[in-house]
């Protein structure tokens, strides 16, 4: 099975209707048909529950849907990794490096580490992946 890092920006796809992305979907089936393996670093939950959160603050979505969401993101079947202590230094290097968040330089950490490729529709993100060897495409 292949192994690939997955950042809010696809996930985000699948319980957002309004930002739906083929892209996206064909991610989401491949993980459904035991194809491809996902990773994330441990903020991805957080950043999960914010989107859905906001999404519901700003009339995107019913308080309803926004729990049945939440029910189906903690059902995925996505490895949640933390980063390791030895690899702080790295994680830091890599914001700095691309000018980057701590959140998105912790997608190019844990997908350098695996080896994996970075999944985002972010662009600057998107380029530092590339930068690294890191990219899908």
């Amino acid at each position: 099975m292949k192994s690939a890092v997955l950042d809010v920006s696809v996930t985000a796809c699948w319980v957002l209707t309004d930002e739906s992305e083929s892209k996206a979907d064909d991610i989401l089936k491949k993980v459904g048909e035991g194809k491809l393996d996902v990773r994330v670093p441990e903020l991805w939950v957080h950043e999960m529950l914010n989107v859905l959160l906001s999404g519901w603050r700003r009339g995107r979505m019913s308080e309803e849907l926004m729990s049945e969401a939440w029910a189906f993101v903690q059902r995925w079947p996505v490895v949640r990794l933390t980063i390791p202590s030895e690899r702080m230094g790295r994680w830091r290097e890599l914001a700095v490096r691309f000018g980057v968040s701590s959140y998105d330089a912790a997608y190019l950490e844990l997908a350098e580490r695996l080896h994996s490729p970075l999944f985002t529709f972010d662009k600057k993100l998107g380029r530092a992946a590339k930068v690294l060897g890191l990219s899908p495409d």
